[in-house]
């Protein structure tokens, strides 16, 4: 996704909230859909366009050091609940 390539990936868990184009997102218990998904991105120009114009910058909201800001947001709030 930071080098404005196609991801495909898994529909499960959190994953979806990052990668959140559906033509990417895959079955993983589902090796045809595994496999459509993958052949889709390699074989589609727009695909590729598209995913070099939204990826980069959808990837530098989840930096490390955003992580650790959003983290340490929650610990502050949690300590002054307690305070």
């Amino acid at each position: 996704m930071a080098c404005g390539i196609p991801v495909v990936a898994s529909r499960r868990a959190s994953i979806p909230e990052i990668a959140d184009r559906p033509e990417g997102l895959f079955d993983p218990l589902d090796p045809e859909d595994i496999a459509a998904k993958m052949e889709q991105s390699l074989r589609n120009p727009e695909a590729r366009a598209e995913a070099k114009r939204w990826g980069p910058d959808k990837a530098a909201r989840y930096s490390w050091e955003e992580t650790a800001r959003a983290t340490l947001g929650v610990y502050q709030s949690m300590s002054r609940q307690d305070a």
